[in-house]
C-alpha cells in the first residue's frame, strides 16, 4: 500500500445527546463530535423499536387496494 494516500485516523470524543461518551477513530480533524443517536439510545440496539400498529396496517391495505384496483380498471379499458 502506499502510504502517502491514504488519510490520517484520529482518536476522537463522540458525544451523544443521551449523554453518552465514547471514543472513536475518524480522519476529522476535530477533537470530537456531537451525534444524535449513539448504541444506548438508538431502538435498534435498545429493543424499543417501535412496530406499526393494526390501525396503520389496515390503513396502508386499504390505500394500496383502491389504487390496484383504479389501475385494472385502466387497464381494461384501453
Amino acid at each position: 500500500m502506499q502510504a502517502t494516500i491514504h488519510p490520517k485516523h484520529n482518536n476522537i470524543n463522540a458525544i451523544c445527546t443521551c449523554g453518552n461518551r465514547f471514543t472513536m477513530t475518524s480522519t476529522m480533524n476535530k477533537k470530537e463530535i456531537h451525534i444524535e443517536s449513539c448504541f444506548k439510545c438508538h431502538s435498534v440496539y435498545t429493543g424499543k423499536r417501535k412496530v406499526a400498529t393494526a390501525g396503520n396496517i389496515d390503513k396502508f391495505n386499504s390505500r394500496y387496494n383502491l389504487y390496484s384496483k383504479a389501475m385494472e380498471g385502466k387497464k381494461t379499458s384501453e
